[in-house]
């Protein structure tokens, strides 16, 4: 934070004054960066929930798989069990992978937009950046001509 109180120290009044609109959409740019890598990171671990769910739900279907006829299978419904049918459990646990492989998907092209969006204000940032230089040399370049006009 020194560092750019120091540079800006030195940067002449009228060229500050040529950079701010600059400045100001870099700042807007570098706060889209932001807020898009603070949902990236809510999606993450979303997925990284949705793992472990589905983790869990594919160890259950195997489990099932390894029933043999007659055995009963008991469901937690609030503070009961409840007895519940193989085929019955199999095919709720079948439909929550099938839910949970889409969900899985649908989290993966939020990622993957996120990521095109951040990489879109990257972009605009370094052009800003760019931008500001240019102006920064013909600046430069405008003050070295006025001072060898000769009087």
């Amino acid at each position: 934070m020194a560092a750019a109180q120091q540079q800006q120290q030195n940067i002449p009044p009228a060229l500050a004054k040529k950079l701010e609109p600059l400045q100001k959409t870099l700042n807007g740019e570098v706060q889209k960066i932001r807020d898009i890598q603070a949902k990236m990171q809510k999606h993450a671990n979303a997925k990284i929930q949705m793992a472990a769910q589905q983790h869990e739900n594919e160890t259950v279907k195997e489990e099932l798989g390894l029933l043999k006829p007659g055995e009963k299978v008991y469901k937690l419904i609030g503070p009961a069990l409840v007895q519940q049918e193989v085929e019955d459990a199999t095919t709720i646990v079948e439909k929550r992978l099938e839910y949970m492989a889409k969900e899985q998907s649908r989290i993966d092209k939020l990622i993957d937009e996120c990521q095109s969006e951040q990489e879109d204000h990257r972009k605009k940032v370094m052009e800003i950046q760019q931008q500001a230089q240019e102006l920064a040399q013909k600046f430069g370049q405008q003050q070295q001509q006025e001072r060898s006009i000769p009087e």
